[in-house]
């Protein structure tokens, strides 16, 4: 009886990101305004990122330094 009961609680961790993809989707129609915040707070995660990665790759730094000056 204890083992029926724990086999269906693990199915409904199979749809779980379908499920908070749909939440999310919810969230971004009723604040859309907050979503586009959000959105220019996750750029800028991202850009950093990107500078922290370059910090660890120096020949990448390097190179983007060079085709900066090749640019100008």
């Amino acid at each position: 009886m204890h083992d029926r009961v724990h086999v269906p609680n693990k199915c409904p961790f199979q749809p779980f990101p379908f499920l908070w993809i749909f939440l999310l989707v919810i969230i971004i129609h009723s604040f859309f305004s907050l979503y586009l915040f959000y959105s220019l707070f996750f750029f800028s995660l991202y850009l950093f990122y990107q500078l922290m990665r370059q910090k660890y790759h120096p020949q990448k730094l390097c190179r983007k330094t060079m085709a900066i000056r090749e640019a100008y």
